[in-house]
């Protein structure tokens, strides 16, 4: 009887110890379950902040795009007056050169035709300056047009370098 005494009170004992085991147990999975909707929350709250980066990165890369249409508008403009620029001045030089050919065959001709020629020669001066302002204006364009030219790549390489960083 002593040895049923003390079986049943070994198995009392370790009834109460896989008892208070299981307590335990319940406890640690209410703490799994606690963090798990902690991180469920945690996670929403990041991917709503995510996706609010992507549309500011979105409207950011539209705003740039936008700049560099722009840009490349621009460009393509000066680029056109450039060109306007170059054709006037070729065309002038052409005209100058021409009139100092002209002017070459006369210089041998009566007196009437050698003050002409001084009058021409004075015209052409000034032509030679136009066309040197013509020239700088185009020097300053074509310039303005490389510059713009560089900012528009360096804004490209910016926009490529925010799309891969958005992938």
């Amino acid at each position: 009887m002593k040895q049923t005494k003390k079986e049943a009170a070994e198995l009392s004992e370790a009834a109460e110890l896989m008892k208070a085991q299981a307590q335990q147990k319940e406890e640690e999975l209410a703490s799994l379950q606690q963090q798990m909707e902690q991180t469920k929350e945690q996670s929403a709250a990041q991917e709503e902040e995510l996706c609010q980066k992507k549309r500011e990165l979105s409207e950011l890369t539209a705003k740039m795009e936008e700049q560099a249409a722009n840009q490349a508008k621009e460009l393509e403009e000066k680029k056109a007056e450039v060109e306007t620029l170059s054709k006037a001045t070729k065309h002038m030089e052409d005209k100058a050169q021409a009139q100092m050919e002209e002017l070459a065959s006369q210089k041998g001709e009566v007196e009437r035709l050698t003050q002409m020629a001084t009058e021409q020669e004075e015209k052409m001066k000034q032509r030679e300056e136009e066309v040197a302002q013509l020239g700088k204006a185009a020097d300053e364009m074509k310039l303005q047009a490389e510059q713009k030219e560089a900012e528009l790549l360096e804004r490209s390489e910016q926009l490529v370098a925010l799309q891969s960083q958005m992938d």
